[in-house]
Formats: structure tokens, C-alpha cells, sequence
């Protein structure tokens, strides 16, 4: 906790803005409209560079998305590649749901994982996009995440796809809530 609490005293924060909040919004694909919800550990204000976005992580999993559009886009969007290039669409999507509220519109923003255990590396925070990063090349890589999640979406509503585990990481299919839906 001590080498927790330096880490903070380091951070350019101005301001928290909120812990554990709830978000949820409709987001429009090709395949239809979903609603998605999540609950965000943290939004933080910071110091002339906007809203940061952050999900406590206290393992070691590496689940941060691959950050080239043109890489992902080239590997192609079957379940291989999305699991390869995505990983995680946690952090896209929580930057989604925030940016649709009227009162985080117009600020600049990214989201990262915060590794509480492992704080060596840049205070433990993980960002999506590189600080230098232009807002056209983040709104590119919103779109092929997207784009990327449309595919997912579509293929668990093919009746024609088999919906099966993916028994790569057993501790993941022990903690699926529907876990019996491919057994």
C-alpha cells in the first residue's frame, strides 16, 4: 500500500472526478443496437492533459489491445485475430460509454490499467494511446476496435456458428457466468 500511495503522490492528478461510477449507453452496428454498462473503478482529471480512465488491475495479465489500426485491420477480424490483436475490449469500450456523456465531451481522453502490484513500470498505469497520439489516429483506432467487436457480436448471433469455449486459459472459462452454454 505504501509503495501504492507514492505512486499516487507522483501522478499529475488535479482531480478525481469519480470512483465506481456506472455508465451504460446503446452503441450501433451492422449486426444491430446493444446496450453495454460498466462500472469504472476511476476517472481522474489530469494536469493539462485531460480525463484518464482507469481499471484497477491487481494480477499480472498482459490484456491491453494492440494499438496499430492498420495491424489489426490486415490480421483480419475472425475470433484468432480479434483474441490475438484486441485481447480486451474493456478499455475501448469504457472510453466509449464516458466519452457519450455531455460533461466528459469535450476534454481530451484516454484509459489505462492501473497494476497495483507491479508499479515499476511508468507508476504501474498502462495507457491505451500514446500521449503524442493525434485525436484522428484515436478515433481511427475506436473504429476498428469497433469494428472488431460488430464481428464478435455477429458471430455469437449466427445461429450457424458453433458457440464454444475457449480452453486456452482454464481459469477463464471457471469464472464465465455461461459456462454451461458450451459444455
Amino acid at each position: 500500500m505504501e509503495k501504492f500511495l507514492e505512486s499516487e503522490r507522483q501522478r499529475r492528478v488535479a482531480r478525481i472526478l469519480c470512483l465506481e461510477k456506472v455508465f451504460s449507453d446503446s452503441i450501433s452496428f451492422k449486426s444491430g443496437k446493444f446496450r453495454f454498462k460498466a462500472i469504472i473503478d476511476r476517472i481522474d482529471l489530469l494536469e493539462g492533459q485531460g480525463i484518464l480512465i482507469l481499471d484497477y488491475k491487481t494480477g499480472g495479465s498482459d490484456i491491453m489491445p494492440k494499438t496499430d489500426p492498420e495491424k489489426i485491420e490486415e490480421a483480419g477480424f475472425t475470433r484468432e485475430a480479434i483474441k490475438a490483436n484486441i485481447r480486451s475490449f474493456q478499455l475501448p469500450l469504457y472510453l466509449y460509454l464516458v466519452s457519450s456523456q455531455p460533461q466528459f465531451r469535450q476534454s481530451p481522453m484516454n484509459a489505462g490499467l492501473y497494476f497495483i502490484k507491479d508499479l515499476r513500470k511508468n507508476n504501474g498505469l498502462s495507457a491505451l494511446f500514446k500521449q503524442e497520439e493525434a485525436p484522428d489516429q484515436r478515433e481511427r483506432l475506436m473504429k476498428v476496435y469497433l469494428t472488431a467487436l460488430d464481428a464478435i457480436i455477429r458471430e455469437i448471433l449466427d445461429p450457424g456458428v458453433a458457440f464454444k469455449a475457449d480452453e486456452e486459459n482454464p481459469r477463464l472459462c471457471a469464472n464465465c457466468p455461461f459456462f454451461y452454454l458450451c459444455r
